[in-house]
């Protein structure tokens, strides 16, 4: 039956080849290639594959298109990000001196951080940490943490920091001395008085301490 095909071949070409013989090996590429050219000489297979070819070449430039689109885009989000970031992370800063100045001179301790996610603004903000008393670490400002009158204390403070950092007209807080004990309550309206020297606060609140100045 003629020698066998070369066993290189059948290596490259895979089993479909062992124990083929040269002239079997020849039937079957003339076998394939009448298959190709039938294919070839199909006008309706042809049109097809153009056809096929165009809306590809369409869709190339399609996605090239809005690959470049959403590129710019994106560096013009990129470009607003980083301005807004680098006048907020400032201003921030400045608040958590401001706030942990206040919070020492209450005999706490407090700090303002910016919690950040990476793309989603949305979900931007500031965190409050606080510590009333020795021994503990900072926690964040929550009801389940501090007590009514802590949380009144570290409100107000905040909101005095801020003023200090970001100017506002006007600001207001309903019963914000509500849950304080006498110390603190005289600690925080002494802050107030302090802050008043640009200012103006209107105390609204139906418990005030005696013998406040």
């Amino acid at each position: 039956r003629g020698p066998k095909a070369d066993g290189r071949v059948v290596d490259m070409l895979g089993g479909e080849l062992a124990g083929k013989t040269c002239e079997e090996c020849q039937d079957m590429y003339e076998e394939a290639m009448e298959r190709a050219d039938s294919i070839y000489d199909n006008p309706a297979v042809i049109a097809q594959y153009k056809e096929l070819v165009k809306q590809v070449t369409v869709r190339e430039k399609e996605l090239a298109e809005h690959t470049g689109m959403c590129n710019t885009g994106q560096k013009k989000v990129d470009d607003l990000a980083k301005k807004w970031t680098d006048a907020l992370k400032p201003l921030v800063a400045k608040l958590h001196l401001r706030f942990g100045e206040y919070m020492r001179q209450m005999g706490c301790e407090g700090e303002v951080t910016l919690a950040e996610e990476p793309d989603d603004y949305e979900r931007w903000g500031l965190v409050l940490r606080v510590r009333f008393r020795e021994g503990t670490t900072l926690q964040p400002l929550q009801a389940k943490v501090q007590s009514g009158g802590e949380r009144s204390v570290s409100t107000i403070l905040f909101l005095m920091g801020l003023q200090s950092t970001v100017a506002s007209p006007f600001r207001a807080v309903d019963e914000i001395n509500q849950g304080m004990d006498e110390r603190n309550e005289r600690l925080v309206f002494s802050r107030i008085v302090a802050n008043s020297a640009n200012v103006q606060y209107f105390l609204v609140t139906p418990k005030l301490l005696p013998g406040l100045t």
